[in-house]
């Protein structure tokens, strides 16, 4: 693998230039360089924070992102620049979009999910558009109504299919020709036969800290000791699961941003961590996938794993449209929760038909998004033009 701080960045033909930080927009993206390189565009990605990791897993090519932003810019004089959302209000994709825009470089964000939309581009001002590029492309039209009540124009938006809905769908079919059981046995040979439960955390400390912290809508409590959501609903899901005879096989799946030591709480009560490797093939494996609002949940549905998304509060349902139009069952008291996870895992509850999650992909994808703009002309040459 060769050192991506090496790598040369002044590339004065490239076409498209990407920049990530989070997982959630790396998985946005990180099929882009094929699929455009196919079409003989020139791409490159750089990478900052969790995301290096995440494309590495995936042997997706990236560079470090260098300090200065606009001689980024500078160096490679794109005719796209490309650039995720996180949840760093210092993150260099704003200063990035700056830069593109005093260069006549067009602009275009990726927003992975509806969640946290007044932050996404408001960095640490008041404004949650601030620092909103020339278009920002979305997966669901519930994601366009959150910018539009930000005051997004229409046609500064464009919706795609999530492009991991895809992989998700092929990765499906592949694990179709492998045994449940033999996968089983490799990510979790402890399990010996009994249920699995795939525990799904979130991000701890996001921008917004009326999603995080413990409010007085909530109707989960836990047991008292954090304030934090994800800790909140995860006491709630370990305390149900002491009350399930023979008890299932309980497994905490890391987002890529966590550390094993922001559960320590908890790890005495927890039969396995997981971390690292596909998620798609720990979801798969599982009995029981169990979570929030995270994109994994949709696509533990998409593979035909049973899904259960645990929520704080019950205005949450609208954070993952999957939740939202009910093909995820939700439940959001104690008491449906100890049910649920009685039933699921007893066998009692039939399978979820997923009605919504199986149906076929939209378009268009991102990538066609992206060849529409640049085939027409739909970029920038001087910066007076915007």
């Amino acid at each position: 693998m060769p050192d991506r701080k090496a790598l040369d960045i002044a590339h004065r033909d490239l076409d498209v230039l990407i920049f990530v930080e989070d997982p959630g927009a790396a998985n946005f993206i990180a099929t882009l360089p094929r699929t455009m390189g196919e079409q003989g565009f020139r791409v490159k990605i750089l990478a900052a924070g969790s995301a290096r990791q995440y494309l590495r897993e995936r042997n997706v090519l990236w560079e470090e992102m260098p300090a200065d932003a606009a001689s980024v810019i500078e160096a490679a004089r794109p005719r796209l620049l490309v650039t995720g959302t996180s949840a760093n209000p210092n993150t260099a994709a704003f200063a990035l979009t700056t830069a593109a825009r005093s260069a006549g470089v067009t602009s275009v964000g990726i927003v992975d999910a509806r969640s946290n939309a007044g932050f996404r581009f408001r960095g640490r001002s008041n404004d949650p558009l601030a620092f909103a590029p020339d278009r920002i492309i979305m997966p669901d039209e519930h994601t366009r109504k959150a910018f539009a009540a930000l005051g997004m124009a229409n046609e500064r938006m464009s919706i795609c299919t999530h492009p991991q809905h895809e992989q998700v769908r092929s990765e499906a079919q592949r694990l179709a020709m492998v045994t449940r059981h033999e996968l089983r046995q490799s990510l979790f040979p402890d399990a010996q036969g009994r249920k699995i439960l795939l525990f799904i955390a979130e991000p701890k400390g996001g921008p917004d800290p009326d999603i995080d912290r413990r409010s007085a809508e909530y109707t989960l409590t836990g047991r008292g000791g954090s304030d934090d959501r994800t800790d909140i609903v995860l006491e709630e899901v370990l305390d149900a699961v002491r009350e399930i005879e023979p008890r299932p096989f309980m497994v905490l799946r890391l987002h890529p941003r966590n550390k094993e030591e922001d559960f320590a709480p908890y790890l005495k009560e927890i039969a396995m961590v997981s971390k690292g490797g596909s998620p798609l093939e720990a979801a798969y494996a599982a009995d029981l996938v169990v979570g929030m609002t995270s994109l994994l949940m949709e696509e533990a549905a998409l593979l035909g794993t049973q899904v259960l998304s645990v929520l704080p509060r019950t205005r949450e349902k609208t954070w993952l449209p999957a939740i939202e139009d009910g093909s995820i069952p939700c439940v959001t008291t104690r008491e449906d929760l100890q049910r649920r996870l009685a039933e699921l895992l007893s066998g009692r509850q039939p399978a979820m038909a997923n009605r919504n999650m199986s149906a076929a992909a939209p378009t268009p994808r991102v990538q066609d998004i992206l060849f529409e703009m640049l085939a027409t002309g739909c970029v920038r040459t001087t910066a007076k033009e915007r």
